[in-house]
């Protein structure tokens, strides 16, 4: 059924005229064919509980706060949202030949040989017993190992692809902070993009309680990650703490990091507009060549969304760091987690100094004979542009 879906948005001028056509002369039709194609591949996975009694993979810890309702089961959690926030704590063993940017699933009984395995979790009974647990795990830790990178998921996200895509993150990557998902109630199907359009206005308080309790918890810095819809949940958490007054996590906020991000481009300026001063460095990583945010804007009448932004002078002057990622299709099939998913970007992101990514613009410019490719400087906003070939 992949094949299917890529035959459906493949690049050929044929196709495109017919999809094109499609969605000009019947939108509903389209959009039908569009939820059938990729409903039709591979549904919501469970988590794979299980054992690794012989150590073959790699365990990678991460925090989780959702506000998501239990699906009674213990620790797992549904589409459904929940009046409370529910912290939680999970080890998943990483398999021995597990390839950067994927996501090995279980298949019947998990295999730690060869799949992401669910080997230990914990819900915590309170934010205190929350904080108690962050502060154990930084205690031995030094400068940025005890910063707290949080993740933001994006639409049709169930409770174990979000952790596990995390968790694929922070193996690949290495980053050298704790990892910690914030888990909002995506109905993880395809056919829910409006409930889930509505479940991150409904999670913005989770995010914003998670954040303050964080802050509290004694992590050097916290780095929010927000990817596609889950952009628009973290910039709008942001906004209210900003609107509010809420400064309690001012100076622990070490930086935002939007990936494909699902948002408006002029209700994105909108919600910068109230966020004084915007968190630094504050990076987007966007793609001309991202199919999901392709459809996202033929559904909302608009040409393009802020994660397929091809002008950066629309976002005027401010303070940011765009990363144009449109040369690499070596990920998911739609585009639209390059980052994390091509093993081409992996790479480049990985053998990149930490400053040229996150640092201030004259260090983005004395380095840029590590980048293949240009970076432009336009008012405030800087543009890099990677190539394959980048080191």
């Amino acid at each position: 059924m992949m094949h299917r879906w890529w035959l459906f948005f493949d690049d050929s001028a044929f196709d495109i005229k017919i999809y094109r056509f499609m969605f000009v002369m019947f939108p509903r039709v389209a959009l039908f064919v569009f939820t059938l194609a990729l409903a039709g591949c591979a549904g919501p996975r469970p988590l794979g509980f299980g054992d690794d009694p012989s150590g073959v993979g790699q365990h990678q810890q991460v925090f989780v706060a959702t506000t998501r309702a239990s699906d009674g089961k213990e620790h797992t959690f549904n589409g459904e949202r929940s009046g409370s926030l529910t912290y939680a704590k999970y080890t998943v063993s990483v398999p021995p030949g597990h390839r950067p940017g994927q996501i090995e699933w279980p298949t019947g009984t998990p295999d730690p040989n060869r799949h992401f395995v669910t080997v230990g979790s914990e819900e915590f009974g309170s934010s205190k017993d929350f904080r108690a647990a962050i502060g154990k795990a930084i205690a031995n830790r030094a400068g940025d190992g005890r910063e707290a990178i949080v993740f933001v998921h994006g639409y049709n996200t169930s409770f174990a692809k979000g952790l596990y895509r995390l968790t694929q993150m922070f193996h690949d990557m290495r980053p050298p902070g704790i990892a910690v998902h914030y888990s909002w109630p995506s109905s993880g199907t395809t056919s829910g993009y409006v409930y889930d359009r509505d479940s991150t206005v409904f999670a913005r308080d989770g995010l914003e309680q998670l954040l303050i309790t964080l802050a509290g918890s004694g992590v050097s810095r916290i780095v929010l990650v927000g990817h596609s819809m889950g952009g628009f949940l973290t910039i709008e958490t942001l906004r209210q703490m900003a609107i509010r007054n809420n400064s309690e996590i001012n100076n622990k906020l070490g930086g935002v990091v939007l990936i494909s991000p699902d948002i408006d481009i002029d209700v994105f300026k909108a919600q910068a507009s109230r966020i004084h001063p915007l968190p630094k460095p504050f990076v987007i990583f966007v793609s001309n060549r991202d199919r999901a945010l392709s459809i996202s804007a033929k559904l909302t009448g608009r040409t393009e969304r802020l994660g397929s932004l091809s002008d950066i002078s629309a976002l005027n002057d401010l303070n940011i760091i765009v990363i144009n990622t449109s040369n690499f299709d070596d990920g998911d099939a739609t585009n639209h987690l390059t980052p994390a998913t091509s093993p081409a970007l992996i790479s480049i992101l990985n053998g990149l100094p930490r400053s040229d990514l996150a640092g201030s613009l004259s260090d983005l410019q004395e380095n840029q004979g590590l980048l293949s490719g240009t970076v432009t400087i336009s008012n405030r906003i800087t543009e890099i542009v990677l190539l394959p070939d980048a080191r």
